[in-house]
């Protein structure tokens, strides 16, 4: 093939377009890799805090007490008297349901899911239409009472509770491995309160300003030789007989003990 001195010849010049036009095909791969990988870490990046938001949120007692005072959480209807009364009785048994309204621990409203078609664009930001491309992401957050006393706790008055948190992806652009934000945790039910434990367990008087409970000791056991050893677990004082030992040891013994009816048990104390 004869070159062409004033300049590249036909097939030069398609290699070139060709080459080119590989390049910038490569590049706008590359551009929009960058891209997408760009919004997958915005995306997770907010998750990743709202997630911990939420969990930190029901953990700390003053917004979960928040939350069970909120009527847009009927499910947690049950646990309500204890907020204003902690000796109040109570009955959870069965209880379960969808916890709507999540308050943060600056009692400020981190999301309320009570219209189901509620949920979160892929920016963050709080939308309507759950399942359209402008409305792709769903937190769901529930709770079941676990009783402390199993199915025989038939009041079920201090339950432990399940929380389980669940996110919805509707698809799109951006992949997402949703098992990552999801969690489940228990909050331990609480135990009886200072002053219901010593007014009902150990039937003395609880001093809410020194936090103690006095106890009148006095008369507790009544009947003739006993003293108090401890108490039942309803509340009803345990007493043992004082043991009279009717008669000493003789002079070469020591006493090692007493029989059922008082007689001392004694052994030679002779240094062998």
């Amino acid at each position: 093939m004869k070159k062409n001195n004033r300049g590249f010849s036909m097939l030069e010049a398609m290699i070139a377009i060709g080459v080119t036009g590989v390049v910038i095909v490569g590049a706008t791969v590359i551009m929009e890799m960058q891209n997408k990988m760009q919004r997958t870490a915005n995306t997770f990046g907010w998750l990743d805090q709202l997630r911990s938001e939420v969990i930190v949120a029901i953990k700390k007692k003053s917004s979960w007490d928040a939350m069970v005072a909120d009527n847009r959480n009927p499910s947690l209807a049950c646990l309500r008297p204890r907020l204003t009364d902690p000796k109040a009785v109570i009955n959870c048994m069965g209880a379960s349901g969808a916890i709507n309204a999540i308050t943060g621990v600056d009692q400020k409203l981190i999301m309320d899911t009570t219209n189901i078609q509620t949920g979160f664009d892929i920016k963050g930001q709080t939308c309507s239409g759950f399942g359209t491309d402008a409305c792709l992401l769903r937190y769901t957050i529930s709770w079941v009472a676990r009783c402390a006393g199993g199915a025989a706790d038939d009041g079920c008055s201090n339950p432990d509770v399940i929380i389980s948190a669940d996110l919805k992806y509707a698809g799109g652009s951006v992949p997402m491995n949703t098992m990552l934000y999801n969690f489940s945790f228990m909050i331990p039910h609480q135990g009886e309160s200072l002053d219901a434990s010593c007014e009902q367990g150990l039937l003395g008087v609880f001093d809410p300003a020194t936090k103690k409970c006095k106890m009148n000791l006095n008369n507790i056991c009544t009947q003739p030789n006993e003293f108090l050893v401890g108490f039942n677990s309803d509340g009803s004082p345990v007493c043992q007989q004082r043991t009279v030992i009717k008669s000493g040891c003789g002079a070469g013994t020591i006493l090692s003990g007493v029989n059922s009816d008082g007689s001392p048990i004694c052994t030679s104390n002779t240094c062998i």
